[in-house]
């Protein structure tokens, strides 16, 4: 598989595959914001730290299917579920 090439001046390819920054999508009034998977860990970057923002970040594919099928499972995918659901309704807008 071909290596990309990072698009983002401070950083390197193999810091650019480890994920997004996350303050590049933000304007600065945000308190809650919702990203899917690939934003795992955005919240411990350096960068973010003092952020003033709870991030609500969409659990990897692979854990979500291995969720238990007790109550517990059940009531973390309804979490699942709201939080893209709320992310799509702000996404798709800009999509078009």
């Amino acid at each position: 598989m071909r290596n990309r090439a990072c698009s983002h001046p401070d950083r390197n390819g193999s810091e650019c595959s480890r994920g997004y920054s996350g303050t590049r999508v933000l304007h600065g009034d945000e308190a809650d914001v919702f990203g899917d998977a690939g934003y795992q860990g955005v919240e411990k970057r350096e960068e973010n730290l003092e952020l003033p923002v709870t991030w609500h970040i969409a659990m990897h594919p692979s854990k979500r299917k291995a969720l238990p099928k007790t109550t517990v499972g059940e009531l973390m995918e309804k979490l699942e579920h709201a939080k893209a659901s709320i992310r799509a309704k702000v996404e798709h807008p800009f999509m078009s």
